[in-house]
């Protein structure tokens, strides 16, 4: 009996180990081929070149195209303005801000033209050595100005040290006054109580044109020091002009309002302090009170409504050479 229950205890024992044999088999991963070997993948195709972004605000180089030193300037197309302020071709880019100083409307244009043969002056009666008035448009109009200011009034005065368009017409410097000369570069030179002596280091370059109302705002980066009354309404409010130079072809005009929509106008020593806010190297007073023009397309835009305004005598004018080599020039 013992015997038959001892058989039955192993045939149990074998019967249970066989079962976890097979168990364990069973739970153990079957390798498949696919498993056996790598998945090949594709290689990934190589990504195209980037493009190089565009350098935000880098402008395209302006064309340089020299002109005749007399005579206006080619025609523009007036769909190169984009808007009233802003004109834009080839040769040349004309930017205006309106902003406020001294309780007074301010205008700020900055030009910046290719060759410096674009600035160019004019005077109302065609030749330098008459005198005459007429309106600041018709003017501008007459030489294809894409933007001017009013000159120096050179008639009224009957001095100065006077070059327009590289022709000499007057020896008579006033020690008093400040001149700015323009070479043919487009370089100002601004000498102060210019006497002949002073002058004498300019004279020995090119120049082109000549100024004689000043006085000097700022002379090679500082504050100009000649300062005080010298028929330019020096410590009355009036609405006043400049033109400065900021870097190689690159140029800012200053016209400010007074009395024309309620401005209340600036003295020349605030005028002082508003143009040294820009990044002018020279600047120089030009002639103001009812003269003083801005012309954009050959319509005055400051003094709107105003009808005591001057006829004047001269302009410093910016044109456009788009396409003035291709009509055979």
């Amino acid at each position: 009996m013992r015997f038959r229950v001892l058989t039955a205890l192993i045939l149990c024992a074998m019967l249970v180990s066989a079962l976890g044999a097979g168990a364990a088999a069973t739970d153990a991963p079957v390798e498949t081929a696919a498993a056996a070997s790598p998945e090949t993948t594709a290689a990934p195709e190589a990504a195209p070149a980037a493009t190089p972004a565009a350098t935000p605000g880098l402008l395209s180089p302006l064309v340089a195209r020299k002109l005749p030193l007399l005579g206006g300037g080619p025609a523009f197309d007036p769909a190169n303005f984009t808007d009233k302020m802003h004109y834009e071709d080839d040769s040349i880019r004309v930017s205006i801000e309106t902003t406020k100083a001294f309780e007074s409307t301010c205008f700020v244009v900055k030009v910046e033209i290719g060759d410096a043969s674009q600035m160019r002056t004019e005077t109302a009666a065609q030749s330098w050595k008459y005198r005459r008035a007429m309106p600041g448009d018709k003017l501008s109009a007459r030489v294809n100005a894409v933007v001017a200011i009013n000159g120096d009034y050179y008639s009224y005065i009957g001095g100065g040290y006077m070059y327009r368009g590289g022709e000499l017409y007057r020896e008579r410097p006033d020690p008093l006054r400040d001149i700015l000369f323009i070479d043919e570069a487009g370089d100002f030179h601004i000498v102060s109580l210019a006497t002949m002596e002073a002058i004498a280091p300019v004279l020995e370059k090119k120049i082109i044109d000549s100024f004689n109302f000043g006085p000097g705002l700022i002379i090679n980066g500082e504050k100009g020091t000649n300062m005080r009354e010298y028929n330019n309404g020096f410590d009355k409010l009036r609405q006043r002009v400049a033109i400065g130079q900021a870097g190689h072809l690159t140029y800012y005009l200053f016209v400010t309002e007074g009395r024309s929509d309620g401005s209340r106008g600036m003295t020349m020593t605030e005028f002082q302090e508003f143009v040294s806010g820009y990044p002018v190297i020279n600047c120089y007073n030009l002639d103001g009170g009812n003269s003083a023009h801005l012309l954009v397309n050959h319509e005055r835009i400051n003094a709107v409504g105003f009808r005591d305004v001057r006829d004047i005598n001269d302009i410093i004018y910016f044109v456009s050479t788009e396409g003035y080599e291709d009509a055979g020039h």
